[in-house]
């Protein structure tokens, strides 16, 4: 098998050689050739140490940030190769780093430390594939195992234990029985790991073309860092319109929109205040009062303790909050959306809206999505024909308003959004002579 290595990669990998030192990218770039996939990122072993390699790249960019555990990035025509010595780690005294390391000559050795099969696998262009732990295997039966005795893998870095979750959402592998075990047995040890690394992972996870299955099968694990999932398993809606309990219709939310890590996360989080909002009324039927927002607040606190970014926070939090709002077919009913959400934040709110439906009793579900299918045809057509739902498109402006005498200001912006209201309401034309009349007629009544 050979690959088509980028350009930068074959020069780092020809500096080595030349010097009289080993030289394989290894890891997920390998791991990604083999399924066919283009790599993103590129890790490079070597047996050169950390001095040598300073030398041997000194002409081009060098970022030693984890020099003191054998790696240097380099940077090649604009693309950042790791590049690290072969080594044995100590003790890991914080479930995740080793409190120190040691360098090594054997590439066996440093293969043996790494997390799972799949990603310890050396390739160059001499050499072509070197596998010492059946990487190739596991990747043709699609198996996720762990380097090794799977117990210590995670003990050392807990990190793994959610790696290897996301690994099973992603690539759509299963996890075999004695990694899995040990994934069960060591989940809690995920306490130590930082929540920012956590998030990560999650977001891939979540991300994944399984995460559907996965958040069903490992839900123990990711409670362990997401508690508020806990609740929703086997919590009965007592509602024709749901034949699924909160966790599975939830998972289900996440495969059926698309993977963009603020959808996903608005997805798995859109009914997280069900069960604390939950009534059941005389007729048996259950209902959640108030739980888009609650939930958009309940999201906002448990991103904010992952450490998710502002704006994903922000954006998750308004999805929710209007996930279940009723929207009518009306022109005018969209342009006010449109107008309090943006188009963007609108359309995500639909797609939203079509991966819940298509996640409840398909009884009540085809009238729905169609009915959800034309208003995204009228938002379409209201962008496309440039209709008014927004101050500036206006045909009247601030400047506009102080020349017909309107004092500067907060009078101004109230007279701006009365107007824009009613130019979405087809109460007016948006029309400058239209407007600027509306504007006198206010003037003159006071």
């Amino acid at each position: 098998m050979k690959f088509d290595l980028p350009s930068q990669v074959s020069v780092a990998l020809n500096i080595l050689d030349a010097a009289g030192y080993q030289g394989y990218i290894i890891g997920g770039c390998v791991r990604d050739y083999i399924l066919g996939k283009t790599p993103r990122d590129f890790d490079i072993a070597t047996n050169a140490q950390p001095v040598a390699m300073e030398k041997l790249f000194s002409e081009y960019p060098l970022v030693k940030t984890g020099i003191q555990h054998g790696t240097v990035t380099v940077i090649i025509d604009s693309l950042p190769l790791e590049i690290t010595t072969y080594r044995c780690e100590g003790e890991y005294i914080d479930k995740r780093r080793p409190q120190n390391v040691s360098f090594i000559s054997s590439l066996r050795e440093d293969c043996a430390r790494r997390d799972f099969t799949i990603n310890a696998i050396a390739y160059n262009e001499t050499e072509g594939l070197i596998d010492y732990y059946h990487g190739l295997e596991d990747i043709a039966d699609k198996t996720i195992r762990a380097v090794g005795d799977a117990n210590q893998r995670f003990s050392e870095d807990a990190l793994r234990i959610v790696r290897a979750v996301r690994f099973a959402s992603e690539l759509g592998f299963l996890i075999e029985d004695e990694t899995k075990e040990a994934i069960f047995r060591h989940r809690e040890l995920l306490n130590y790991i930082s929540m920012e690394r956590v998030y990560s992972e999650l977001v891939k996870l979540v991300c994944g073309s399984d995460a559907h299955k996965t958040l069903i099968e490992y839900l123990d694990v990711v409670t362990v860092f997401l508690p508020e999932l806990k609740t929703l398993k086997g919590f009965d809606q007592y509602n024709p319109f749901h034949i699924y309990d909160v966790l599975t219709h939830t998972a289900m939310v996440v495969a059926n929109i698309s993977p963009l890590p603020h959808l996903r996360l608005a997805a798995l989080l859109h009914d997280i205040a069900k069960p604390p909002t939950f009534s059941l009324d005389k007729k048996g039927i259950g209902h959640f009062y108030g739980h888009c927002e609650l939930g958009a607040q309940m999201a906002k606190e448990i991103l904010q303790r992952l450490k998710a970014d502002n704006w994903t926070i922000e954006r998750v939090a308004l999805l929710i909050k209007y996930h279940d709002v009723h929207l009518d077919e009306e022109p005018k009913i969209v342009k006010r959306w449109m107008s309090k959400l943006t188009p963007v934040v609108f359309n995500e709110m639909l797609l939203l809206k079509r991966a819940d439906r298509l996640a409840k009793n398909p009884r009540f579900t085809a009238e729905r999505l169609e009915q959800l299918a034309r208003i995204e045809q009228i938002s379409k057509r209201i962008l496309q024909d440039q209709e008014c739902f927004q101050l500036k498109d206006l045909q009247i402006n601030g400047d506009d308003l102080q020349s017909l005498g309107f004092k500067q200001g907060k009078q101004i912006g109230i007279i701006l959004n009365k107007l824009l209201r009613l130019v979405i309401d087809e109460q007016l034309e948006n029309e400058y002579s239209v407007l600027a009349a509306k504007t006198k007629e206010w003037q003159i009544s006071g």
